[in-house]
């Protein structure tokens, strides 16, 4: 505590002992606003805001109306030049303090690992790499449609034994869906590779226009799905129907020929009696 250093920017002389540093006030070469520092201070502070307050009291007390205050300039030209290698400040933990950007000093800053949203950027992925990172909204409409078209599929297995007519609708849907999937797939792949990196130099306002003419594109795709889905139902439900159509019509001839069965018994049975 009784070695003091001046410092200024990142200039910084001493060490000076107190009575050194009090001779220095007397002197006007330092003065309140002196920025100052010695082991133990978390920072740099000014002098009359320091321990030497003390010692200034006392100066100020015994000596007469001092001449004009130098400025800072002149007070580290009027000191004695000792470049003695002194401590590293520390900080309130015993961090060590290092000279500030803006003068003084501060705590070493920690490391920290801090996550760069942009660094996975699609237009520094390879080609088609963003549709499986799900950055593409074209790659999300491609994923739908296959999701769509195995969908279909099944409901096609399921209607080969229900009837041609209802697997042929079932099959052309399931096509529909397979091709608008490629469709937007290979769309997917080339914004990955190249329509993300025009639109960049182009600028905002056609990546605005294609974010649009994406949710465009995502709204006209899903309500295709929930056509499809609908169809389906549909195709399911007519299935029902014709099912239940059929058993009616099997119920009706069967009681067609009974009754057939039935005249037919009587007919003959009339002749053996002789009636």
């Amino acid at each position: 505590m009784n070695e003091w250093y001046v410092v200024k920017g990142e200039k910084r002389q001493g060490p000076f002992t107190l009575e050194k540093m009090a001779r220095y006030y007397a002197e006007n070469r330092v003065n309140a606003q002196t920025i100052v520092w010695h082991e133990g201070m978390p920072a740099p502070a000014p002098m009359g805001q320091s321990k030497l307050t003390g010692v200034m009291k006392q100066v100020d007390a015994k000596r007469q109306p001092s001449p004009p205050v130098p400025d800072d300039d002149e007070i580290l030209d009027e000191l004695p030049e000792q470049f003695a290698p002194a401590p590293a400040p520390q900080g309130p933990q015993g961090a060590p303090m290092y000279p500030g950007a803006h003068g003084g000093f501060a705590p070493q800053p920690s490391a920290q690992v801090v996550f760069d949203p942009n660094l996975f950027l699609e237009s520094q992925m390879p080609v088609g790499q963003g549709v499986l990172h799900g950055r593409n909204p074209y790659g999300k409409i491609a994923a739908l449609s296959f999701g769509v078209f195995w969908l279909v599929v099944v409901l096609t297995m399921l209607g080969l034994g229900k009837g041609t007519a209802f697997a042929t609708i079932l099959s052309i849907i399931g096509f529909l869906g397979i091709l608008n999937g490629l469709v937007f797939a290979i769309m997917g792949v080339l914004r990955g590779a190249k329509i993300s990196k025009s639109a960049m130099m182009l600028g905002r306002g056609i990546v605005g226009t294609g974010r649009v003419l994406s949710s465009v594109l995502l709204i006209i795709h899903t309500v295709i799905f929930v056509l499809s889905i609908v169809a389906a139902l549909i195709g399911i439900a007519a299935v029902g129907v014709m099912e239940e159509n059929k058993k009616k019509l099997q119920e009706e001839e069967l009681e067609r020929f009974m009754r057939e069965n039935q005249r037919e018994y009587d007919r003959q049975t009339s002749r053996e009696r002789g009636w």
